[in-house]
């Protein structure tokens, strides 16, 4: 749901119905709040901000990132590029959707991601 991505580069291509998605820079990721540590079943953090209902007291920073998004609206064929450490919030427009993401990373597979490297310090 509220995606931000670690090390890797993304392609979010809509195929069925109408999507918008607040895209988030890079160099926002601190007012994102990303965690936990633990990561969601596609593989990437989130953010702890609910983005529909905001708590700008525990969250602060969140509304200088909110400030700064910007707002693709995507109709089927379309597509948005999100780099890496960026983050996005995609949501359907309508009840029934597909939305197909491409991820990849131009480093060698043996480096791990950022967040697996804390959490390996964390562990140890």
């Amino acid at each position: 749901m509220r995606r931000i991505s670690t090390n890797t580069e993304n392609i979010a291509c809509v195929v069925v119905a109408d999507a918008a998605s607040p895209c988030f820079r890079p160099s926002k990721i601190r007012n994102l709040y990303v965690g936990p540590l633990d990561l969601t079943p596609a593989g990437q953090p989130v953010s702890l901000v609910d983005i529909r209902n905001p708590d700008l007291g525990r969250f602060p920073r969140f509304a200088e990132a909110l400030a700064a998004a910007e707002v693709a609206e995507l109709s089927p064929g379309d597509a948005v590029y999100i780099p890496a450490y960026g983050g996005t919030n995609v949501e359907a427009l309508e009840d029934f959707n597909v939305l197909v993401n491409y991820w990849w990373r131009d480093v060698p597979d043996f480096f791990e991601s950022p967040s697996m490297s804390l959490l390996h310090c964390l562990l140890t």
